[in-house]
C-alpha cells in the first residue's frame, strides 16, 4: 500500500479478480447482490483466504448439483414405476419379447388353448340338477325338462351351484300334486304340478329345510294316529265277530242237544 496508490491497488485488484468476468446485470438489486459477493470474496482474498473461498463455492454448487441429481432420478423412477403398475399385466416388454421362431403347431396350440380356457359364464352354467331325478316317477318327460331349464336359469341368477328335491310332497287332490325343492344357498321353492295337464309352477316360499321336515314329522305323525286308529277300529270289528260266532256256535250246540234229547225220548216211547 505504500509503494502502490489506492487507485492504482483498486485497478490492480479489478484485474486480478475473477467476478470482472460476470456479465453486466440490467437489473439494480441484482448487480447490487453481485457487487456483494465480489466485496465478500475481496475481503477474503485480502486475508489470505481467497482460494478457500473459491473452494467451499465449488463444493457448494457439486453439492447442489448432486442433490438436484437424486432428486430428478427419484422422480423419474417414481415416474416409471407408475407407468409400469398402470402397464396391463399382459402387455409383454422389452425383456420379456423372446426372438425364437413360432412353428405352426405352437400358433394352433395356443390358440385350442385360448378356446379352452373357460370363463366366468361357463363356469356360472354348471348347476347340478341329479337331485331332481325322483320327480321322473310322477312327471312326463317335457314337464321335467322345463322344470329343469327353470331351475337352472334361477341357480345362475341366485349363483346357486345344485337343487334338488325334498322327500316331503302334498297330494291335495287325485291330480294336484306339490313337491318342495332345495336351492344350495338354503332357499326352499314350491313346485306344483297336475297329472292331468302335466303343467309346472315354480313359486318362491319363506320355507327352510327344517320347516320341510318338520312338515314331513307332522305328516308321519298324523298318519300313524290315523293307521293306529284303524287298527283298532279292525280289532273291535274282530273282537265283534268273534262273540258273534261264539253266540251263534252256542245257539247251535243248544239246538243239537234240543234235538238229541226229544230224538232219545221218543225212540223210549216205542
Amino acid at each position: 500500500m505504500d509503494k502502490m496508490s489506492r487507485r492504482e491497488y483498486q485497478t490492480e485488484r479489478t484485474k486480478i479478480s475473477v467476478w470482472t468476468f460476470c456479465p453486466n446485470v440490467d437489473n439494480r438489486m441484482e448487480r447490487n447482490y453481485v457487487e456483494k459477493i465480489r466485496r465478500f470474496y475481496w475481503y477474503r482474498r485480502d486475508r489470505g483466504l481467497g482460494k478457500q473461498t473459491i473452494a467451499m463455492a465449488a463444493m457448494l454448487l457439486l453439492m447442489v448439483i448432486i442433490l438436484a441429481g437424486a432428486i430428478a432420478k427419484s422422480v423419474v423412477t417414481q415416474k416409471a414405476l407408475r407407468n409400469e403398475a398402470e402397464m396391463p399385466a399382459n402387455t409383454a416388454t422389452g425383456p420379456a419379447i423372446s426372438i425364437s421362431p413360432v412353428t405352426g403347431a405352437a400358433v394352433l396350440g395356443e390358440e385350442t388353448g385360448s378356446e379352452e380356457v373357460p370363463s366366468d359364464n361357463n363356469k356360472a352354467l354348471d348347476v347340478d340338477t341329479t337331485g331332481l331325478s325322483p320327480f321322473l316317477g310322477f312327471m312326463s318327460d317335457s314337464a321335467f325338462e322345463d322344470l329343469e331349464n327353470q331351475l337352472t336359469v334361477l341357480c345362475q341368477n341366485r349363483g346357486c351351484k345344485s337343487a334338488k328335491k325334498l322327500t316331503y310332497q302334498q297330494t291335495k287332490n287325485r291330480f294336484d300334486v306339490t313337491s318342495f325343492i332345495l336351492l344350495s344357498d338354503g332357499s326352499v321353492y314350491q313346485c306344483d304340478y297336475n297329472l292331468k295337464s302335466c303343467a309346472v309352477k315354480l313359486s318362491q316360499t319363506s320355507y327352510t329345510e327344517a320347516d320341510i321336515q318338520q312338515m314331513k314329522d307332522q305328516q308321519l305323525r298324523a298318519e300313524q294316529e290315523t293307521l293306529k286308529k284303524q287298527q283298532q277300529e279292525e280289532k273291535k270289528k274282530l273282537q265283534k265277530q268273534k262273540k258273534a260266532s261264539k253266540k251263534r256256535s252256542s245257539k247251535k250246540k243248544t239246538k243239537k242237544k234240543s234235538t238229541q234229547k226229544t230224538s232219545k225220548k221218543k225212540k223210549s216211547k216205542k
